[in-house]
């Protein structure tokens, strides 16, 4: 576990403003074409879930992402400019730079921290988004609940 991306992710989703943290979002960026160092400023309004903002601090900076309110799918966009899923594809680029293993992974990104609420419906709060991460961080184990 990669625990100093952990806390740089969380500081990350801290800044943000609570619209912008949607764990029923993968990735939308408001603002039509913008690199990915661009896209992880705050103040660009870029919306998303864990994974999605894990690829605006992780992924390539340079990458050029043309997002305009549409809904991104790392695949298609893969297939379409020929590149590596690897460094595309928000869930593998922030399983990786997170240290993540397989069932981590789906915790975290799945939000089975959540006791009631499904990351689908887009109700979880950026604040229980950091109450997730602050204990995670606290306990050293992505497998928490809240």
């Amino acid at each position: 576990m990669n625990w100093k991306n952990v806390k740089r992710l969380r500081d990350h989703i801290a800044v943000l403003k609570p619209k912008q943290v949607n764990m029923g979002k993968l990735l939308l960026i408001n603002k039509g074409e913008e690199t990915l160092a661009e896209a992880a400023k705050p103040e660009c309004g870029t919306v998303g879930c864990l994974a999605g903002h894990g690829l605006t601090l992780f992924g390539p900076r340079k990458l050029k992402l043309k997002l305009k309110n549409s809904f991104f799918n790392p695949l298609r966009n893969c297939a379409i400019k020929h590149l590596n899923p690897e460094e595309f594809d928000p869930l593998v680029v922030t399983q990786n730079a997170l240290g993540l293993d397989f069932e981590e992974r789906e915790h975290m990104f799945y939000a089975r921290w959540h006791p009631t609420k499904d990351w689908r419906d887009g109700t979880i709060t950026k604040r229980e988004v950091l109450q997730y991460l602050d204990k995670a961080i606290a306990e050293k184990n992505i497998l928490v609940t809240i």
